[in-house]
């Protein structure tokens, strides 16, 4: 089992939103103690990631 993965959403300097995910994928959405399966329209969280990292 992998950890969870957090992503911190910012505008600008200012954190906005904390999002925790599973760590084995970006379907599974934590939030207030509840799971909710997040759908996608396009590039996932991961796939957007990546390409991020590749271009660092």
């Amino acid at each position: 089992m992998a950890p969870a993965v957090f992503y911190e959403l910012y505008d600008g300097d200012d954190l906005v939103q904390i999002l925790m995910f599973n760590g084995e994928d970006t379907l599974r959405l934590f939030r207030g103690g509840l799971c909710f399966e997040v759908e996608y329209e396009g590039v996932t969280l991961s796939d957007w990631y990546k390409k991020v990292q590749q271009k660092g």
